[in-house]
């Protein structure tokens, strides 16, 4: 059997992951994984999908880019089934298994806020749409009573930067006098604010709070050491994996069933200021 695995970027430590786990649960059954990205490019991945279904396989594992129905619509047009790896489409049924980033970014807001930070920035992903993240970030933010303003959040492009660390700069050179809380869509934007910090000589975490998303393996290298979120990525993998080997050996089965996996907060030293007699 040969199985399609479409991520959304290869360089990033999560989705390469991510994707060497899909490959494990292949191998188990003597299946082969063909594994292609669409950095970040909705035309990309259409070009990638059509190619495997060119290539003969019997399914694919996709975590989409589409953002608009039409583009959503593309998916219909695959012959093979196919399962959407953190984000469920709004415009086609189809098998998903989603983190719930909503939920995972307003426990982020609720952290950040106890922290005694009140001025809030975000960095996003460019392209992104239906930021999930965002709008939990938001929602955990107005639910402390506090509103998150339009001009501290920035889409940035980490593929591209000298751009993106201009971006970044720009958002820290509008801090105000108190501590600035910022929730970065993933720990490598996280990583790079953190790092511009240290070029701009603004202390984390006494000045600016950094927390991430996915709990890659630079969150606990660099310092100060990343709050994030850490996805449970062995399992989506599992799970995606496994509900796509069902739809291929048994196709009466209904499409649209959606799985929700749990994530956590690993709360580290770049958010929470260290007081005398606490412990390291």
């Amino acid at each position: 059997m040969l199985l399609g695995f479409m991520a959304t970027c290869l360089e990033s430590p999560y989705f390469a992951k991510l994707a060497c786990h899909a490959e494990e649960f292949a191998h188990s059954i003597g299946a082969s994984l063909i594994i292609a990205s669409s950095n970040y490019n909705f035309k990309t991945e259409c070009e990638r999908l059509k190619m495997f279904c060119r290539q003969g396989v019997a399914g694919i594992m996709i975590c989409p880019w589409a953002s608009t129905p039409e583009e959503e619509s593309f998916y219909n047009t695959l012959d093979v089934p196919y399962v959407m790896l953190g984000r469920q489409l709004e415009s086609v049924e189809c098998d998903a298994v989603l983190v719930n980033n909503q939920k995972a970014a307003q426990q982020m807001a609720a952290h950040l806020a106890e922290q005694g930070i009140r001025e809030f920035a975000y960095i996003g992903q460019a392209g992104k749409q239906h930021d999930q993240r965002l709008l939990g970030f938001r929602t955990g933010l107005l639910e402390q009573g506090i509103l998150l303003p339009q001009d501290r959040i920035i889409q940035a492009d980490y593929n591209s930067p000298e751009k993106c660390r201009a971006d970044i700069t720009r958002l820290l050179k509008k801090k105000r006098g108190g501590r600035l809380g910022i929730f970065c869509y993933h720990d490598l934007f996280a990583t790079r604010a953190i790092n511009l910090c240290h070029e701009l000589e603004i202390k984390v975490p006494e000045e600016v709070a950094v927390a991430g998303f996915d709990d890659l393996p630079i969150a606990s290298e660099i310092y100060p050491p990343l709050t994030t979120v850490s996805y449970p990525v062995r399992d989506i993998a599992r799970i995606a994996f496994e509900t796509l080997y069902t739809r291929i050996k048994f196709h009466s089965l209904d499409t649209g069933v959606c799985r929700y996996l749990d994530s956590k907060l690993v709360i580290r030293k770049s958010s929470v200021i260290q007081r005398k007699g606490m412990p390291k």
